[in-house]
């Protein structure tokens, strides 16, 4: 029973025990090697133990990652965590090992065509972490004009007014609108906007 398996899994990861979370989910695959969500967790699961491992050992888990990832979303492209968990790999990982900002780049567009709010906020997130903020500042621009009250999105452009010192009046400005509106769930709450705020 791959469901099996995967739940072990599921479980080794919440406790840490990296090793096991990938000889379960290694076996989920392998009984069920058509199914995407296996292969992305297989990959999360090298990546976690990558991060707590030698330099050796961390190169050969790592293109594991990436391999598992890939298949994920070869199995099914629509797998928009499979896909994001792409872009945290390419965003990390040297060339040597298939990383780079530009495939982080296709995938952040591939996640926006098929979820236009997700991808903007992935994509936005890209620009500012190489400093292109006029770019960041028009994803969420174009982002906004299809959803004029996101709060997300009017957060996302008062920090990035307050990280960039560019653009502070209309980074005051959206922010002060997220404090007329209320935050999903896991989103940053209104003592998050009154931080930026003073950060502006």
């Amino acid at each position: 029973n791959p469901n099996y398996h995967y739940f072990l899994g599921v479980t080794a990861i919440r406790q840490r025990n990296y090793d096991e979370a990938i000889a379960s989910r290694e076996q989920a695959t392998k009984l069920a090697p058509t199914n995407s969500d296996y292969f992305a967790e297989l990959g999360n699961a090298y990546g976690s133990a990558a991060r707590t491992a030698g330099m050796f050992a961390q190169v050969s888990l790592a293109k594991k990652c990436r391999l598992a990832l890939e298949k994920a979303v070869e199995l099914n492209p629509d797998s928009l965590d499979a896909r994001n968990g792409l872009i945290s790999f390419y965003r990390q990982a040297p060339g040597f090992l298939g990383g780079g900002m530009d495939k982080a780049y296709l995938q952040a567009e591939e996640i926006r065509k098929r979820d236009f709010r997700r991808g903007s906020l992935i994509l936005a997130q890209l620009h500012a972490a190489e400093k292109r903020f006029p770019d960041a500042f028009g994803t969420i621009l174009e982002l906004l004009q299809r959803e004029p009250d996101l709060y997300v999105a009017h957060y996302t452009m008062g920090r990035l007014a307050a990280d960039s010192g560019q653009r502070l009046d209309a980074g005051e400005k959206h922010l002060r609108r997220c404090l007329e509106l209320t935050p999903a769930p896991r989103e940053p709450g209104h003592a998050a906007v009154h931080f930026q705020l003073g950060q502006i």
